[in-house]
């Protein structure tokens, strides 16, 4: 489990326990079932994602397969690298606002991301558990209003042996 960030520690070694942090939830091939939903409950959309993550170097390749519960597929690629600043990205369609840190025990990224032909402002938050469970909350907005909220779960690899039924938070 990743420890929370002192007030002393310096920022070489804050960002570098970002980017782990960042690295715990991603890294590997892992499932995760979650929604989208509109913040005033007029929409809601599933979706299940696989994905895989790579370390090279001080970066994290991201790769990830969408698939909504009516059909639609969407692929993702995102580069994560380690900075000395904080955690930053590099994707098709998205734009960094605010480098990846570690906020309240939880890691924090905000970028500007393209959907639809529309430019939204996005705030990931991930959280990860002792056994790997991780959590991931998305709030979009537009013209800093909050309009959508993701959430997304993937439990570890422990759950994943033990029965775990990907498809049941899915249909």
């Amino acid at each position: 489990m990743i420890e929370t960030v002192d007030s002393n520690t310096n920022s070489a070694s804050r960002y570098s326990l970002a980017f782990q942090f960042a690295r715990n939830c991603l890294a590997g091939d892992r499932v995760w079932t979650g929604q989208v939903e509109s913040l005033w409950g007029i929409y809601t959309r599933k979706f299940r994602i696989s994905s895989g993550g790579v370390i090279q170097g001080k970066d994290l390749l991201f790769d990830e397969r969408i698939d909504f519960a009516d059909g639609e597929s969407q692929n993702r690629s995102w580069r994560l690298l380690d900075t000395k600043d904080g955690v930053d990205l590099i994707a098709d369609n998205a734009m960094p606002i605010r480098l990846g840190e570690i906020e309240k025990g939880k890691f924090e990224i905000e970028y500007r991301l393209k959907m639809s032909g529309i430019w939204f402002r996005y705030t990931d938050i991930f959280d990860v558990d002792d056994r790997g469970n991780v959590s991931n909350i998305g709030i979009i907005k537009i013209f800093g209003i909050p309009i959508m909220r993701v959430t997304a779960y993937s439990p570890g690899k422990a759950e994943l042996t033990s029965g775990f039924e990907v498809n049941a938070a899915f249909s």
